[in-house]
């Protein structure tokens, strides 16, 4: 199979301060937070480390009218917020240790944010193999070089943007909370997704793959 090209750089941002000291500790995939002609329906328990004003949401928002994302219409989109908060050990990962692409060869928008053990980016060209499973292979022989992002900010990953989890290098416990906000065309079904209960009637049916 031919192999493609993608050019990995490091992605913008804007600074974002969110208080989540009583945010509940939790993992949860891909919640469902606003529907095509929706509005945004964030439940409390994550609501109260969002606010004021759906801080988030709008500065999603913001960076999407820096970068001139034109070809986003986020109202025709489904948008899913992926929440993570929790004791990281020494010597651990909060998710699987393994360089990626969030959307790879998707038409996803993906934005994320953290306030301890910031990503880690790998800036540089990539020849992968046009499979999502497939190129989870291909990514860590050809790193060569890493930076990682900075806490309390907000970036935008393009989908070349080849990236994945810092490890805990300390000899202490790291509480670590991570959001993630998806906006896509896709309505992710899969088993295991969290469920908002207020946008009840989307609800995972299909039996969970890798992806979502």
């Amino acid at each position: 199979m031919n192999k493609i090209t993608v050019e990995s750089k490091i992605p913008p941002y804007i600074p974002l301060q969110l208080n989540t000291d009583y945010l509940e500790f939790c993992n949860a995939d891909y919640l469902c937070i606003k529907e095509p002609g929706g509005f945004v329906m964030i439940p409390d328990n994550y609501n109260d480390a969002l606010n004021p004003d759906n801080t988030l949401v709008n500065h999603v928002r913001q960076l999407i009218t820096d970068l001139e994302l034109y070809e986003l219409n986020t109202d025709e989109c489904y948008w899913y917020l992926s929440v993570k908060k929790g004791f990281i050990n020494p010597r651990q990962y909060q998710t699987k240790d393994e360089w990626h692409i969030d959307g790879f060869l998707r038409d996803d928008y993906n934005f994320i944010w953290s306030n301890a053990l910031p990503t880690l980016l790998a800036p540089g060209k990539f020849e992968l193999t046009p499979n999502r499973y497939t190129s989870l292979n291909e990514y860590v022989d050809q790193v060569k070089e890493v930076v990682p992002s900075e806490v309390n900010k907000l970036y935008y990953l393009d989908r070349e943007c080849v990236h994945k989890p810092m490890v805990n290098e300390s000899d202490d416990v790291v509480v670590r909370t991570f959001f993630k906000l998806t906006i896509t065309k896709r309505l992710f079904e899969s088993k295991g997704n969290a469920w908002n209960y207020l946008i009840p009637h989307i609800k995972a049916t299909k039996e969970r793959t890798n992806f979502v």
